[in-house]
């Protein structure tokens, strides 16, 4: 979006109909110019259009001698998608430290096993939301990104996830 002055001695009409006469020649599809009737104050209105998706729209009005530009292009993927890498566990059963277990949410993960730490998690038709899991931080709610808990520190509750521990 620009927004530009138009020069003075030159109309609102003027400047729609110069505009359709620049960008009519270079093949785009034109509507307008458009007078838009508003009380006493009369804009004119050109828009532009391309079968790629392409938009421009030249606003402007007798009322003041601004002209605002905008202009609308299709989507773009700025790169290739990847395909998700799920990251590598921050701790297995080989590398737990002494009197912890994995643990139970994301069994050694350590990132959030929702989204596996992106944060979000795909969603229609936003394309991505935030991830309800983890809230957006990125790691297993439980053990905060350790990957393991400490047994001395486990509920009642969390130690019917280790039945191996009651015996």
């Amino acid at each position: 979006m620009f927004r530009g002055e138009r020069p003075e001695g030159v109309g609102a009409a003027d400047v729609a109909s110069r505009a359709a006469g620049l960008l009519n020649p270079a093949d785009w599809g034109i509507a307008g110019p458009q007078e838009e009737i508003d009380g006493t104050k009369r804009p004119y209105v050109l828009t532009a259009r391309r079968p790629d998706g392409t938009r421009i729209e030249v606003r402007t009005g007798d009322h003041n001698s601004a002209v605002l530009y905008s202009g609308q292009t299709p989507a773009l993927a700025l790169r290739e998608p990847q395909e998700f890498q799920w990251p590598e566990p921050v701790r297995t059963p080989e590398t737990l430290t002494p009197g912890y277990v994995l643990c139970y949410e994301c069994d050694g993960l350590g990132a959030c096993h929702d989204c596996g730490g992106r944060g979000w998690v795909p969603s229609e038709p936003h394309g991505r939301s935030n991830c309800r899991q983890c809230g957006g931080q990125r790691v297993c709610p439980i053990c905060r990104g350790g990957g393991q808990l400490a047994v001395f520190q486990l509920s009642p509750y969390q130690l019917t996830y280790y039945p191996e521990l009651s015996q």
